[in-house]
């Protein structure tokens, strides 16, 4: 059940931009960007409103998801050290909205 309430809380997200648009990046829009990226579950409870809040804060977008409910989202910026990746994971498990999050290639 809340796989289903997640998916359909990013599927809204995804369609709130006027029009249909694809959720992932292309392979040459991936490279451009260098910024890290997590795997990152949203708690059940987490609303669309909570989720748009979440990626605008952070300068995230969701470049794949819904596999066994988590969602890969790729962080705008430079290529980050290991320990700062670290710290961002730590920081991304902290917000409420967040059940699991882990650094991914």
């Amino acid at each position: 059940m809340a796989l289903l309430l997640q998916a359909g809380v990013i599927g809204a997200v995804l369609m709130k931009q006027s029009g249909y648009q694809t959720a992932s990046l292309s392979k040459e829009s991936r490279a451009a960007d260098k910024g890290p990226f997590a795997l990152v579950r949203f708690a059940p409870d987490a609303r669309v409103a909570d989720i748009t809040a979440f990626l605008d804060s952070y300068h995230a977008s969701i470049v794949d998801g819904a596999r066994n409910g988590m969602f890969r989202l790729q962080f705008a910026g430079n290529t980050m050290s290991q320990q700062d990746v670290a710290g961002l994971m730590t920081k991304l498990q902290s917000e409420k909205i967040i059940s699991l999050a882990v650094a991914a290639q």
